[in-house]
């Protein structure tokens, strides 16, 4: 398969409306929504839409408070959740594939679990049924460097290269980067704060939908064993670790994700 940069199905196209921004690309009948991690905006998820909006729509949502989508007014899920679903509607997108890495995940984990029979097939990659560690201690840690004053931006970066194990593509790293440029530090911190307190260990059991859950062999954030225990509490799940990579698995192996993701979807 070549490479996502050199796949020649439509260019991604930036769309801001009603409090919410996303990239698009593709025009297929179904829908897949990617939700990308903290350290990624919607520039994150380009590789997959070009390899994937040949045969479906790929929309890449940028989280509260990141691009132009309106922040929410605190950091738990019923806030996320209710800003994801009127993205569905701002959008247009009545159902949808949902694909989301570590805090997008998150998000898509929560937003499963109530009954509003927008969301098809779910892949959930690199991350946590709940937060494994201590909160504050965390967040006082992971925020040292913005708090002293380091550009968003350079914290990003930092976080980028602390937390691979294969070397992302250079070009789209730069530009996912820059990217929080525009991205206040106040949305990182509320996104850094929903991580914090994320548990949704005890609500696996009512997510039904069919699920991709995968893990980079190496991903020391949300390490395998997190993975196998999302993929053993829910109903339909199937288990998949990608050799050789850290905890942005679709940033370091973005052909062999695109791959996993289509031929689940296309099932």
């Amino acid at each position: 398969m070549p490479s996502w940069s050199n796949v020649t199905t439509c260019e991604p196209a930036k769309i801001e409306r009603d409090g919410h921004s996303w990239l698009e690309a593709g025009a297929g009948e179904e829908t897949i929504v990617f939700l990308h991690p903290i350290v990624g905006t919607s520039v994150y998820w380009e590789p997959q839409m070009q390899a994937l909006s040949d045969r479906w729509r790929c929309v890449a949502w940028d989280a509260p408070g990141y691009g132009g989508t309106a922040p929410v007014s605190e950091p738990l899920a019923p806030s996320v959740t209710a800003s994801l679903l009127d993205f569905f509607d701002v959008a247009g997108i009545v159902r949808a594939h949902v694909v989301g890495l570590s805090l997008g995940a998150m998000f898509a984990l929560h937003a499963a679990t109530g009954d509003h029979g927008r969301f098809d097939r779910l892949v959930l990659a690199d991350t946590s049924a709940a937060f494994g560690i201590d909160p504050d201690d965390w967040l006082n840690d992971w925020l040292g460097d913005l708090r002293s004053g380091t550009a968003l931006p350079a914290v990003v970066d930092d976080s980028i290269g602390a937390i691979t194990s294969v070397a992302p593509e250079q070009d789209l790293r730069n530009r996912i980067v820059a990217s929080f440029g525009d991205v206040p530090n106040g949305a990182f911190e509320t996104a850094s704060r929903y991580i914090a307190f994320h548990n949704v260990a005890a609500e696996l059991a009512s997510i039904t939908q069919q699920t991709l859950v995968l893990v980079g062999e190496h991903d020391g954030e949300t390490p395998p064993e997190y993975a196998r225990a999302i993929a053993d509490g829910l109903a339909n799940a199937t288990f998949h670790q990608i050799p050789g990579v850290g905890h942005l698995s679709s940033l370091e192996a973005p052909e062999v994700f695109s791959d996993l993701v289509r031929s689940f979807v296309a099932r």
